[in-house]
């Protein structure tokens, strides 16, 4: 199936700082990508880039088979919802839903119409009249979706749509705008920082770092088959490990540990690499495991601190060789203070191994 939104090569330079190189992705109709990545990585200029606010320096960008590189934001089919949503506030919530809509010669009928639609599609019947002054933030979100789609874009983007609202509100309107996108079938692009709200929307989820494309995939696949060391650390928990490759059967690979028992453990690497390369094993809380001090086969060291999580808790280990680890268990698996060895668990849970940097 052929990409409903294509980039091609995007470069995006401002003056001497090179903000995205050489970027190339798709997103199939219907899709929900997530760009995800630090700041200043170019998450929200790509996305700039895609609705007309900035030109690229170099590439192409190509909706429904047109290209729409030199096109004005107007003429591109596109919908934005901003990060701070951007209503006008002397409008009623009626007005900025027909914001959208006027210039088109539509009757009044079918304007009056289709803002009453778009209201009903993000849960806001009969909110015409209400004035954004008093509308929660959350309610604000949503008159902001409609407007978005109140001119039936082919493609959404979403800005950093929820940062604005508090952690309890946050989350039950995630799931009001994934319902909502996934009943108007609108190819979305989104911008966050934020990893859960990239996993929970987004049916696959870009990497960007420092204006590059890391990785893309979906959720499970970048937390659990990171594709470079950047996406494995910045992707979810992790703890880091230098080593040294002892020797290779494929692309599973055995090391030794820098520390003075030179413990060896099982690892896998996205390439294969020659016995003696200096590696960082990135291992999941999940791939630990606590045992009694003295334990062979383990790390020693001593639990600094730990954190209630609902299913399980998170212990960091501070290790006797330096370092420290995080190891997910049980609630009653280990006191704070206490010795303990830590071990290293299935292979299912095995860890990645990144060629060392420098």
């Amino acid at each position: 199936m052929s990409d409903h939104v294509r980039l091609e090569g995007l470069d995006k330079r401002f003056g001497s700082l090179e903000v995205l190189a050489d970027v190339t992705l798709g997103v199939a109709q219907g899709e929900i990508l997530a760009l995800l990545g630090p700041s200043g990585s170019g998450k929200t200029t790509l996305l700039r880039l895609l609705a007309g606010f900035e030109q690229p320096d170099a590439g192409r960008i190509v909706v429904a088979g047109q290209e729409v590189s030199g096109l004005p934001p107007a003429r591109r089919g596109v919908g934005m919802v901003f990060q701070h949503y951007a209503l006008f506030p002397h409008l009623t919530v009626g007005g900025n839903v027909a914001f959208g809509l006027e210039g088109r010669g539509l009757p009044k009928a079918d304007v009056a119409h289709r803002v009453a639609e778009c209201l009903a599609r993000v849960g806001l019947e009969g909110f015409e009249k209400r004035r954004i002054a008093a509308l929660s933030g959350g309610q604000q979100q949503r008159v902001a979706l409609a407007r978005a789609l109140a001119p039936a874009p082919r493609v959404l983007l979403l800005d950093e749509p929820l940062s604005n609202l508090d952690p309890a509100l946050r989350e039950r309107t995630r799931r009001q705008l994934k319902r909502t996108i996934r009943e108007v079938g609108i190819t979305t692009l989104l911008v966050t920082h934020e990893q859960e709200e990239a996993f929970d929307l987004g049916d696959r989820v870009a990497v960007l770092h420092a204006g590059r494309l890391a990785q893309v995939g979906r959720p499970e696949e970048l937390y659990r088959d990171p594709a470079t060391l950047f996406v494995a650390r910045f992707i979810g928990r992790a703890s880091l490990l230098p080593g040294l490759v002892t020797a290779v059967e494929g692309f599973h690979h055995w090391v030794r540990l820098d520390e003075p028992e030179g413990l060896e453990i099982g690892g896998v690497s996205p390439e294969q690499l020659a016995p003696g390369t200096a590696v960082v094993a990135v291992v999941r809380p999940e791939g630990l495991q606590l045992r009694p001090e003295g334990t062979p086969a383990t790390l020693p060291g001593r639990i600094a601190d730990r954190r209630f999580a609902g299913l399980g808790t998170y212990y960091a280990v501070a290790l006797d060789r330096g370092g420290e680890v995080e190891v997910l268990m049980g609630a009653r698996a280990a006191s704070e203070g206490e010795r303990v060895g830590v071990a290293f668990a299935s292979e299912a849970a095995a860890p990645r191994l990144f060629p060392r940097e420098g």
